[in-house]
């Protein structure tokens, strides 16, 4: 009896809703319809997914609620038929891929966990419509799963790349960034920024993508513009010189005749020297441009691998790994803020001692957005 009790009270907390008639039963449709894109089963579990975390299996299904909202005049003459929210909630057993506070793979152990995500619903002009609630805890930090994005159930190489999850550096930077806790952020961006924040959200997460490393690449070029700078010092001299006694020659030249060989030498000269000192300034931005783009790379590669006393970094070998995430600040006095986080880890190999150096994932850059 008390079986039949417990299977009947669950059958009435499904169905629960504020309105009806035939709308409730259509929104209910749709917004269980846009559901399932976010809340899976595969085998015996059910699964969602946040932007960055996860996925999350959870033992059991959870409840739906339906909420019909109440139209008011703008919302009519804004073409508004019907407006609700089909409220999700799971309360019980849940496990994460890939725990992050311990920074393990595979699965997490269980926890009691509250998980909450909220489908809008809109009948316009005859039309429904059926969305996430841009709200980052109830609706827009889940994404769409299916069961090939469930390890046990995705390809082997997939689970690989779900393994690493080099982004969950951005919310251990603005966990320090809310505790003001500068020597965290220094320690994770080559260049931190800090703000009064609310919120903030992910709003893209990049491809990794893996390069070979260009240290050494970037060091030839310096060295090559070096070379080509310091062999052309002399023919910009010559150059110079020749101008010299071409000027003082038209400098002392009298009669008509001698004015205009000596003006015509002078012309001759004088294009040859432009020619030269204009070469001569080519060199010399290519040998500042590779120099600084050494500089530069150096920069975020010993950071990366924590060395700043690696006297032969830039002849290193290896790859460097790469990753975009664009995020959405929310501060207190400046409104909304979106930045672009230039993502990197260096691999880099020395060679001639067989040596190894692995770095860490680091925010190499924060670029503003429009």
């Amino acid at each position: 009896m008390k079986k039949a009790i417990f299977i009947l009270s669950i059958i009435l907390v499904f169905c629960v809703t504020s309105g009806t008639g035939k709308e409730n039963e259509k929104a209910r449709e749709i917004g269980e319809a846009e559901l399932k894109k976010y809340v899976i089963k595969c085998g015996d579990s059910w699964y969602v997914k946040r932007i960055i975390w996860g996925p999350y299996e959870l033992r059991r299904n959870g409840i739906t609620n339906l909420k019909e909202k109440t139209l008011s005049e703008s919302d009519r003459l804004n073409g508004s038929e019907y407006l609700g929210v089909l409220e999700f909630y799971y309360s019980g057993p849940q496990r994460e891929y890939g725990n992050i506070s311990k920074k393990t793979k595979g699965w997490s152990a269980w926890t009691e966990a509250n998980i909450a995500i909220d489908i809008w619903i809109q009948k316009k002009s005859g039309s429904w419509k059926a969305e996430l609630t841009d709200d980052m805890f109830r609706g827009s930090n889940y994404v769409p799963i299916v069961c090939n994005n469930v390890p046990g159930y995705m390809p082997k190489e997939e689970i690989e790349v779900l393994d690493a999850k080099p982004e969950i550096l951005v919310f251990r930077y603005f966990n320090a960034m809310k505790t003001n806790d500068n020597s965290a952020m220094a320690s994770m961006a080559l260049e931190p920024l800090t703000m009064d924040f609310s919120s903030f959200f992910v709003v893209r997460v990049g491809p990794e993508k893996t390069e070979a490393a260009v240290l050494p690449e970037l060091r030839k070029q310096e060295a090559y513009f070096k070379k080509k700078l310091e062999e052309h010092v002399g023919p910009t001299m010559d150059a110079k010189e020749a101008l010299d006694v071409a000027k003082s020659e038209l400098d002392i030249a009298r009669s008509p005749a001698a004015k205009q060989t000596a003006q015509k030498k002078k012309d001759e000269m004088q294009a040859k020297y432009d020619q030269e000192f204009g070469l001569h300034k080519e060199l010399q931005k290519g040998y500042n441009d590779a120099g600084l783009a050494a500089a530069r790379e150096e920069k975020i590669a010993a950071f990366s691998l924590r060395a700043k006393d690696l006297s032969n970094i830039r002849a290193l070998s290896g790859e460097v790994q790469s990753k975009e995430v664009d995020i959405k600040i929310k501060t207190r006095d400046a409104g909304d803020k979106s930045y672009k986080l230039l993502m990197r880890r260096y691999i880099l190999k020395d060679e001639a001692l067989n040596l190894k150096h692995n770095g860490r994932w680091v925010i190499a850059k924060f670029e503003p957005l429009a």
